[in-house]
């Protein structure tokens, strides 16, 4: 059973929706009080850390706001994905401070008594629940732990208590050796690694820095102004289309294939074709200096020639500065945008076309890059053995000296060409 969120999200504290949205929730949290009849606030103020009488809660909710990043109400009957229960008693008996698989509430503590770092490591422990292995119980016939939950109290105690990670590890070891039959593992595993350089004098440096620019509100802009709006059609609607000449990504055999599999993308030329570009340098002007800026851009190649190939056409989406290149990380760093495009392919954006003066589904499509870029922005290698994509394990690559040559080149062929 679940309550109406979407009251939380009126900016206007006196909408007559926001003030009985949170009565109502007052009301609701009752049945998840202490002893005393106090439950959690959730105001911008308490953020769930504090518990007042119902009443003052839905006050505190009116006055203050609520919260807008609490979207999962832990300490109101909700779980975590992944933690979801069968149904059964699960208003009363998960709401209970003394459950032994108490993962989010264990999780949210963490925040309060143990500071953000340690609440990151709890949250690391917390991914390794799509282990089999944590799922069973602590030993056989237990019903009162699973591995998980054994873990994450004991990570509580941890976190409350101060302990120190070799502290941990000397436990853990001493139970997995008393208690054969337990399912434990014999180290500190739930520990992450440090989001900050361990060796940092003065302020914490961290290990990864990342800059990120969102696409979607820029490519809707594309299309708030008449002139590019109609400009963003030109491959469909001006393009010279001349067999075996090629002046335009559109002319390639790639785009075609692509139009051909996704006619429902390619019936609206509005929708987008971008291509990506990283390159990394010094932002400091001396290459002697330990220190590089990667920068990840996406152009628009729905605009002719020479609008899209033009620095004011060029859209920045990453920012990624460090000592070295980010290599085969980079993976990380382009999470964000790879889960953008994903959001625009599957679901698009309304967008207003100034041109056309109608609101259209705007979506974009993957990126089109060159061949080395498919080993540095895909993962797939473009050197070595396996260098060619269409053979993959039958490639005819055989080592020469101190080089790989690849001596079948010609076997696509047929058998009588000069």
């Amino acid at each position: 059973m679940t309550m109406d969120k979407s009251w939380t999200k009126i900016t206007n504290k006196v909408d007559q929706r926001f003030i009985k949205g949170a009565i109502a929730f007052a009301e609701w949290g009752k049945r998840f009080a202490d002893n005393e009849g106090r439950i959690h606030c959730p105001c911008k103020k308490c953020v769930n850390a504090r518990r007042h009488d119902p009443a003052v809660v839905s006050t505190h909710i009116i006055h203050i706001g609520f919260e807008p990043s609490n979207n999962v109400w832990i300490y109101h009957g909700e779980h975590l994905p992944g933690y979801e229960t069968d149904g059964t008693n699960s208003e009363c008996e998960e709401s209970e401070s003394e459950s032994n698989d108490g993962v989010d509430e264990l999780l949210d503590d963490a925040f309060q008594t143990g500071g953000e770092t340690e609440a990151e490591n709890l949250r690391g422990s917390a991914d390794i629940r799509n282990n089999p292995h944590v799922e069973k119980p602590l030993y056989p016939g237990c019903d009162e732990f699973s591995v998980l939950g054994f873990l994450l109290e004991l990570m509580n105690v941890k976190v409350t208590r101060k302990m120190t990670n070799v502290s941990m590890d000397m436990i853990l070891n001493l139970f997995s050796r008393a208690f054969k039959d337990a399912n434990l593992p014999k180290n500190h595993e739930a520990k992450n690694t440090s989001r900050y350089e361990e060796n940092s004098k003065g302020k914490k440096k961290p290990v990864k820095v990342l800059r990120y620019f969102p696409i979607t509100s820029r490519l809707k802009r594309l299309y708030a102004s008449r002139h590019t709006a109609k400009e963003m059609s030109w491959h469909d609607r001006k393009r010279t289309n001349e067999e075996g000449v090629l002046r335009h990504p559109a002319d390639g055999k790639a785009w075609k294939h692509f139009d051909a599999i996704f006619p429902d993308f390619a019936k609206d030329p509005r929708n987008v074709h971008p291509g990506l570009a990283s390159d990394g340098f010094n932002p400091f002007g001396s290459m002697s200096l330990s220190y590089s800026m990667w920068l990840v851009v996406l152009i628009p190649y729905n605009l002719p020639p020479w609008k899209s190939m033009v620095d004011a056409s060029f859209m920045l989406t990453l920012l990624i500065p460090g000592r070295d290149s980010p290599g085969k990380d980079i993976d990380v760093f382009l999470r964000p945008l790879v889960d953008e495009l994903k959001l625009l392919w599957e679901k698009g954006a309304e967008t207003y076309d100034c041109e056309s003066k109608q609101i259209f589904n705007m979506r974009a499509i993957w990126t089109i890059n060159d061949f080395p870029a498919y080993s540095y922005l895909s993962g797939w290698s473009t050197s070595g053995y396996k260098a060619c994509l269409i053979c993959n394990e039958d490639a005819s690559s055989i080592h020469i000296r101190n080089k790989i040559a690849y001596v079948g080149h010609r076997r696509f062929l047929p058998q009588d060409h000069s």
